[in-house]
């Protein structure tokens, strides 16, 4: 019996490890003092995503979200444009890390540059 009840202890314990991960409190910081950098701000604690942007990124209102190819998912996103060239940034959350992927355009296509992931924050 005292067996049993340990046994049982131990998968409680254990399922409770495996509950769906609560959703990140996520935000951009663009207004840093060192310009021309980006951050993610997840639950509280920043994250450098970029450092050579030419302008300062802006946020992507979700209704724009398609127009940009951003997964409909994604828990933020944010472009940044100059000169003809630009990029576009979005975080998507997969379990228990935060990631973030970008993908670079210009004026004539955007099809030719791949989406790369740029950073991973664990949760």
């Amino acid at each position: 019996m005292k067996y049993l009840l340990l046994l049982l202890a131990t998968l409680l314990v254990g399922c409770a490890t495996t509950a769906a991960p609560r959703g990140a409190n996520v935000k951009w910081d663009f207004n840093s003092a060192n310009k021309g950098t980006m951050y993610l701000v997840a639950n509280g604690q920043r994250h450098v995503v970029s450092t050579k942007a030419s302008t300062p990124h802006q946020e992507l209102k979700r209704s724009e979200y398609a127009d940009y190819r951003i997964p409909a998912g994604a828990r933020a996103a944010a472009y940044s444009w100059h000169a003809g060239f630009g990029d576009v940034v979005w975080v998507v959350q997969k379990g228990n890390q935060l990631e973030v992927y970008q993908q670079e355009m210009d004026e004539s296509e955007t099809s030719r540059y791949p989406v790369k992931r740029i950073l991973v924050v664990p949760l």
